[in-house]
């Protein structure tokens, strides 16, 4: 599949389950009522950050499977030992949910009694998703490596629109309760990981002599990469959600939602480099040890789209801003937010871009290069963010994460250039 195929494909599988979730959303508000509502989006934010227990490792396939692609003693090697090491670090996150329901009351999440039986069954459903959607991350990760981003995102399409819609079908059918909304969810990672399964072994053979390997070495390139990929992982998050929680303590709760409204509505321009530079990561990652002109051409023909598509997007909404928030939510709500908003439309430029360098140090196997950076750059924001904030309020906020973001372009681009120097030294 051509690259540009390949992109549209990642743009179809990104926004056509947020297009889905718009029109199920208010219906599942409906039924369910705000309490358990609230507790399901906890419940889709646990499976999605519990599918952290792949540990990076099917990013790591990617780029081992691209750069191998061809060998298929290694392909199948690799794509084996992955996918056992995923299924037993998917059941060891699922287990440590299980146990933690069991030991402590459900109570804290501040739900009616009537409701806590019912919640506490739902999680426990929930947890055995866990393991089902890590194992369909690493089957993504081969047939991306495969450079099939077709195949894969018909499983980020059924796995994404049978999140928002399998729950409203269930609502229907069955008792709108949270016990059958967490199972509709289970059944709907039961279809995906069935036919991840099935794509999957159209490319690799599943041989159990694989699955026990005893060369540390592959063990050890698996790990190495997946490790310091979770880190990010982990790290990242943090400096995109915290910067809410410190402008409530500071500026009071208030202040919060002319912050968050508008980073909610930049934060999706994302997609679209999120979208390009998966590709070029795959991609990247098969030439780089191959051809090093190759693979420079290929990063600056990438960046400079990136470039002039993150342009557009981020002159647009620093220039609409203020009409567009008047017009959705009033003006009232736009005087206090567009700067903010329009802040934000400079940043996203910014954080677009840094997705280039960061997709070209991970394709030649250098995690630990940016994980090193993202810690790095959380102990540093952090101060900014807090002196930011007591000083401008929920402005403060967005000018540092505009800072954070041109901060993590450049030291991204920097590396990205030591690093390509240094190999061809």
């Amino acid at each position: 599949m051509s690259f540009n195929k390949s992109f549209i494909w990642n743009l179809v599988g990104s926004v056509l389950p947020l297009l889905v979730g718009v029109f199920t959303i208010p219906f599942l508000i409906e039924q369910l009522e705000l309490q358990l509502f609230g507790i399901l989006t906890l419940i889709w934010a646990l499976i999605g950050y519990f599918s952290l227990f792949d540990f990076g490792l099917g990013r790591a396939l990617t780029q081992i499977i691209a750069k191998y692609k061809g060998d298929d003693q290694k392909t199948n090697t690799y794509s084996c030992v992955g996918l056992a090491l995923i299924t037993a670090f998917g059941i060891f996150g699922a287990s440590i949910i299980v146990l933690s329901v069991m030991i402590f009351s459900v109570n804290w999440l501040g739900i009616d009694e009537k409701y806590v039986v019912d919640v506490k069954k739902a999680i426990f459903i929930a947890a055995l998703g866990i393991p089902l959607t890590t194992l369909a991350t690493g089957c993504r990760g081969i047939l991306e490596g495969f450079f099939e981003f077709g195949l894969s995102n018909v499983i980020r399409l059924i796995m994404g629109v049978g999140n928002f819609l399998l729950p409203a079908v269930a609502v229907v059918f069955w008792e709108p309760n949270l016990s059958n909304v967490a199972l509709s969810l289970l059944i709907a990672r039961l279809i995906v990981i069935i036919i991840s399964l099935y794509y999957v072994l159209r490319f690799i053979s599943l041989n159990l002599g694989y699955f026990f390997e005893n060369d540390k070495n592959i063990y050890r390139e698996l790990l190495s990469f997946g490790s310091w990929m979770t880190l990010s992982n982990i790290v990242s998050p943090l400096m995109v959600t915290s910067d809410r929680f410190f402008i409530s303590a500071i500026a009071g709760a208030a202040a919060v939602a002319y912050y968050t409204v508008p980073f909610e509505i930049v934060i999706r321009a994302l997609i679209l480099p999120a979208a390009l530079t998966s590709v070029y990561f795959a991609y990247a990652s098969n030439i780089e040890n191959q051809d090093s002109e190759s693979a420079q051409k290929l990063y600056r023909e990438k960046l400079k789209q990136t470039f002039w598509m993150m342009l557009v997007i981020g002159f647009g909404i620093a220039t609409l801003s203020r009409p567009f928030l008047s017009l959705w939510i009033g003006v009232e709500f736009s005087e206090r937010a567009w700067l903010i908003m329009t802040i934000m439309g400079i940043g996203v430029f910014f954080n677009g871009l840094a997705q280039m360098p960061l997709a070209s140090i991970h394709a030649r196997g250098m995690a630990r290069i940016v994980a090193l950076i993202h810690v790095s750059e959380i102990l540093l924001y952090v101060p900014i963010l807090m002196a930011l904030i007591y000083y401008y309020g929920a402005m403060g906020a967005a000018l540092a994460w505009l800072c954070r973001a041109i901060f993590d372009f450049s030291i991204l681009s920097y590396f990205e250039l030591k690093t390509r120097y240094a190999a061809r030294v």
